[in-house]
This record gives structure tokens, sequence and C-alpha cells, in this order.
């Protein structure tokens, strides 16, 4: 399979490759996949690699892509650990109610999702010494530190 514009800008190879970039076949990284999910009971490892249901098809594509180790780099990060708990956690329900209104798990979604944003948007801030100020009108204005 060919695809071109926005993703393979990012250096993924053909989904239809036997070998990935790292030189390994792209099938042995999809069956040690499959082995990480069968011995899950003995060995949890694959959770700390944060391969679980929110992540699985992002793996997936990321493994048949070519990407080989740098999948589990890409989503060991601690900030999509927290993500993919926090979607994890919300029971996966989605999708609105008949009447039309918004689950109440669809609220607490878009709340932690603004949370965990905040938190790593403050952390950017500190990093590039930027103060976050929030004006009367509740629009965020960015000043350098002094």
């Amino acid at each position: 399979m060919r695809y071109d514009g926005v993703v393979s800008q990012y250096g993924f190879g053909n989904l239809d490759e036997t070998y990935g970039k790292d030189g390994r076949r792209v099938a042995d990284w999809l069956s040690a996949m499959v082995n990480a999910h069968v011995d899950v009971a003995k060995d949890p490892y694959i959770f700390d690699l944060n391969v679980n249901h929110a992540t699985y098809n992002y793996a997936n594509f990321l493994i048949r892509a070519g990407m080989g180790m740098s999948t589990f780099t890409f989503l060991a990060q601690q900030s999509l650990k927290n993500i993919a708990d926090e979607i994890n956690n919300a029971g996966g329900i989605y999708g609105g109610n008949i009447d039309g209104s918004t689950p109440e798990s669809e609220i607490y979604k878009k709340k932690r999702a603004q949370c965990i944003l905040h938190e790593y948007r403050s952390i950017l801030y500190d990093l590039r010494g930027i103060k976050n100020r929030t004006t009367v009108d509740g629009k965020s204005t960015l000043t350098k530190k002094q």
C-alpha cells in the first residue's frame, strides 16, 4: 500500500514492507506483540510499554509502518501514558445519549483532557521561561518570566 502527503513526511515506510527501518521483520514485531499479550499474566511488561486498549491500534500502525523499537519508545512517553490511562479509566463509554445530550462520561473525559493539557502546557512554559496569566475574560496571555 502506498500513501503520500502528511503521513510520508514523518518517515513512515509502506504498510506492505517486509522489513522495518531497524532491519527487523515487521512480522516478528507483530508476533512479539501477540506473545506479550498472551504472556501478560506471567509478565505484564507490555503495559510498561503503554500498549493497551487505548494505544493498541497506534502501536500496530507504527509497527506496520516500519518503526520497530521506536514504536515503544514513542508510546512509553509519560504524557501518552497519562492520556491512555484517562481513556482506559473512562470505561469505554463513547457517543451521545438518545435524547441528544452529552453523557457525563464525555464531559468527564473532556475535563480530564483539559487538565492533562494544562499540566503539560505548564511544564512546557516553565522549561521555556514563559509565564502564563489568565485575564478576566478567560483568555491566556504569555509573558517572559523576569
